[in-house]
């Protein structure tokens, strides 16, 4: 279309074109905007980088969009917590590369349209019903190709995201130490609970592990770690012993891993092994610094003899 039978003004195009090429929902999308005389594509960019739902980049999506459209101006639009601050920045990212002239926003199904707060003019366009770039990121997310830029592409979204922090949870499950005589507890004396793999049986652990999406909070994951791997539950509430960044054999530069540790105290019950751990064993508090632990788990101990050590000395005063 010659640029003198087009379309007054600037005809905007609004997505976020998390796909491998363009569908044709998003041609027809961006082509009904291109018969204006000005074509802005404004790219919807998430806080995070190298999701599931936002897995390629700015810089990626830019080249795609002007590969297929070279007349365009593609801005990088950053999401924002509420609809009145994105509308706001959206506005001024238009008026801002073109400060003149009448402005129409186009959106597709389930866009930004019902929930935009400016003055511009917005047209909804039905998209081809058979367009979706959720099922063209799942006919893909599963499928490794051998050519190099491939590799290249794989390599690229490796080194472009932030580090990979992995929070999880490790439980220690105290009870008095019982004199074998009597059968009665011991004043100041602790036991607590650890386990071991198979492989490094003299590495020992306190239970635990990855914090889980569908976990209702640490604790939550702390119990329920506990469980897998002992068997055991706990009554009452959980003690919160602090965040702690502890190695782990898979950690790398750029993936860190933290722990929340917990305090429980045992009920009753038997402890098993299972989930990941293969023996279990309770150990008295004051052989703690002579064993040897895996990874920073030893860190953890200290941790453990500081704060019942204090709680002693708050019992006996």
């Amino acid at each position: 279309m010659d640029n003198r039978t087009k379309k007054p003004g600037i005809g905007v195009v609004v997505g976020r074109f998390q796909v491998p090429d363009l569908h044709a929902g998003h041609r027809d999308l961006i082509d009904r905007a291109n018969a204006h005389q000005k074509l802005l594509i404004a790219v919807g960019v998430a806080p995070g980088l190298l999701t599931q739902r936002d897995p390629l980049d700015f810089p990626t999506r830019q080249q795609m969009l002007l590969a297929a459209y070279p007349n365009a101006t593609v801005i990088a639009l950053a999401d924002e917590p509420t609809d009145a601050g994105w509308t706001r920045t959206l506005d001024g990212l238009v008026r801002l590369h073109y400060p003149l002239g009448e402005v129409v926003l186009y959106g597709g199904r389930d866009s930004f349209v019902d929930t935009y707060q400016g003055t511009f003019t917005t047209r909804l366009i039905d998209e081809t019903p058979a367009a979706s770039g959720t099922r063209e990121r799942e006919q893909v997310r599963d499928r490794a190709l051998g050519d190099r830029a491939f590799r290249q592409g794989v390599i690229y979204a490796a080194n472009n995201r932030w580090p990979q922090t992995n929070l999880t949870v490790d439980v220690a499950l105290v009870r008095r130490t019982q004199d074998a005589a009597t059968g009665t507890d011991v004043q100041d004396g602790w036991e607590v609970l650890l386990g071991w793999k198979r492989g490094r049986p003299e590495h020992w652990r306190f239970p635990g592990g990855f914090v889980d999406p569908a976990d209702d909070g640490t604790e939550a994951a702390a119990r329920r770690e506990l469980r897998e791997e002992t068997g055991l539950g706990v009554e009452g509430a959980l003690r919160f012993l602090g965040n702690y960044r502890v190695r782990d054999w898979r950690e790398a530069p750029d993936v860190l891993f933290f722990t929340n540790f917990y305090l429980g105290q045992y009920n009753f019950g038997a402890p098993h092994p299972a989930d990941d751990l293969d023996a279990l064993a309770w150990h008295n508090l004051r052989d703690l610094p002579r064993l040897a632990f895996a990874d920073d788990h030893a860190r953890l101990a200290q941790v453990l003899i500081k704060h019942l050590e204090d709680e002693f000395t708050g019992e006996n005063q």
